[in-house]
């Protein structure tokens, strides 16, 4: 949820986001609430590659814009060992119990 909070609020301080821009950060909210984070080498694969054949790069090529998405993303970056083996990093409640995924 706070996933998609952030990211929708980045939509909705760029209203003038094109429909590439707008499926990205689509994809971009589903794959970090699917995987519990992403690694910045994955914008450059699939299924970001589907909107884009240069990934982020070809989605995002003004560089403020880029650079503010890149600080949300950065927040829910995971290393390359998280992300080939699939772990999860655990969403914590209020009080630091475990939060039950909501999938």
């Amino acid at each position: 949820e706070y996933v998609r909070a952030r990211i929708d609020a980045f939509r909705n301080a760029h209203g003038n986001l094109n429909a590439k821009q707008t499926q990205f950060l689509e994809i971009l909210t589903n794959h970090i609430e699917r995987n519990g984070g992403i690694t910045l080498a994955r914008l450059y694969e699939e299924p970001f590659t589907r909107v884009s054949a240069e990934g982020f790069d070809g989605v995002f090529n003004d560089e403020e814009l880029a650079n503010e998405l890149l600080e949300i993303v950065t927040e829910f970056e995971k290393d390359d060992a998280e992300e080939l083996t699939g772990n999860r990093i655990p969403v914590l409640n209020d009080d630091g119990t475990q939060a039950t995924d909501h999938y």
